[in-house]
């Protein structure tokens, strides 16, 4: 059964489908091993990906053809091994809708940061349940990536630049122990 990673932020059309989409980039060579979705808390449901996050996830490597913007729902969460949020504002509208996805979701800069500092190789579950034991151990870490929405690019190219170093940590670390 595959590992599910859901990221999440406001309206599904910047910081969560790049995040999703740069993810699933790096997890290519363990493709059939993980799910990467994205959903918005309050999503522009079926619109496509930002022009210019999508500019900048293309010069990453990546793709949004075939993106559409989705609705965060309960059932996504639940189903989801891992959450990752944009914000620690969204990570609280995740817990307030499933209060017991508390140990499985964290905004992408921090758990980029906790499996950074992960003491061993660890699997992919198992490694959440170390980033959620040492949670409180984060000190000086930017915990949100702005909304780039109504920004200029370079604005754009900063979420760009962020959401690629930590998916970049994160895949390492979710793969390391494969």
């Amino acid at each position: 059964m595959a590992f599910v990673v859901l990221t999440v932020c406001v309206g599904n059309v910047c910081r969560s489908p790049m995040a999703e989409r740069m993810l699933a980039l790096h997890l290519t060579s363990a493709a059939g091993d993980f799910e990467v979705h994205s959903a918005g808390t309050r999503a522009l449901q079926g619109t496509g990906m930002h022009p210019q996050s999508r500019a900048d996830l293309e010069a990453a490597g990546g793709t949004g053809d075939g993106f559409v913007a989705r609705q965060l729902n309960d059932p996504m969460i639940r189903d989801a091994d891992l959450v990752l949020t944009a914000t620690t504002d969204v990570r609280a509208r995740v817990l307030e809708d499933v209060p017991g996805a508390l140990r499985r979701t964290f905004t992408i800069l921090d758990f980029a940061a906790l499996v950074d500092s992960a003491p061993r190789l660890l699997p992919a579950s198992d490694l959440v349940r170390d980033a959620s034991d040492r949670r409180s151990t984060l000190r000086d870490v930017e915990h949100d990536v702005p909304d780039p929405i109504n920004q200029g690019p370079e604005i754009f190219a900063m979420v760009s630049d962020q959401l690629l170093r930590a998916t970049r940590t994160i895949a390492a670390g979710l793969t390391a122990s494969r």
